[in-house]
């Protein structure tokens, strides 16, 4: 009759359990590389408007009297509000970098005798967005997010057309700069782009100053294009 050895069965029954526990931990890890080789065969996928910034419109208003001597530049500031929805669907892997690409899709000045040239020595936009709160401020850290860029350099807007009360410009070749998110930020707005309540907020501030001081009490209302965009894995 065979005698059960009861510190061999204990025996026996860890070394089970180890072999488990390897076998899981290996799997584990071959699913952390599968997806780690996932993002890495995903190629840079293009979409529409990321960040639900397309067709904000921004009113700027130049403060201030033209200069009666000596030209000098006239800054201007606004803000423009926007909302977009939630993500219709999840997403199989998260993005680490997003992009967009903004630039101008119009820009009319409130005066008919507006300068031939308007030229943008700087612009920065700051981009807030927010759900479930009132404001900015009140939302919590994980509800709200907030990103921004520069332009790299001056941007020209060439009087194309005038009315009798405005002035339009071409803005063919106005770009503004590229939003590129990663790390904190990205996380902050695929949690408020992914998470009830729907639909969130956003903010616009553009801050530009220009180079005509004939335009100081003027109102320059330029529309956002963000409509490129670019998913990269």
């Amino acid at each position: 009759m065979h005698h059960i050895n009861r510190n061999d069965t204990a025996h026996e029954l860890g070394a089970r359990a180890l072999a488990r526990r390897a076998v899981s931990a290996t799997c584990a890890v071959a699913l952390v590389g599968l997806l780690a080789a996932c993002g890495a065969l995903i190629p840079p996928q293009q979409t529409t408007d990321p960040f639900g910034l397309h067709g904000t419109s921004v009113a700027v208003q130049f403060a201030g009297a033209a200069a009666a001597l000596a030209p000098a530049a006239v800054t201007g500031t606004a803000s423009g509000a926007f909302e977009f929805p939630d993500f219709e669907q999840s997403l199989p892997l998260a993005p680490k970098v997003i992009e967009n690409e903004i630039r101008l899709s119009s820009a009319v000045l409130n005066d008919r005798d507006g300068p031939a040239t308007i030229t943008l020595s700087s612009a920065n936009l700051t981009v807030r967005m927010r759900h479930g709160a009132a404001d900015y401020a009140s939302a919590a850290p994980n509800d709200r997010t907030e990103f921004a860029l520069s332009t790299a350099g001056a941007v020209v807007l060439n009087r194309s057309s005038c009315t009798a009360t405005t002035c339009s410009y071409d803005v063919s070749s106005a770009a503004l700069g590229t939003f590129n998110l990663s790390g904190g930020p990205l996380s902050g707005f695929i949690n408020v782009a992914s998470n009830p309540p729907s639909p969130n907020q956003g903010q616009a501030t553009l801050e530009v100053e220009a180079e005509q001081d004939e335009l100081a009490g003027t109102t320059l209302t330029v529309v956002l294009d963000a409509s490129r965009g670019t998913l990269r894995f």
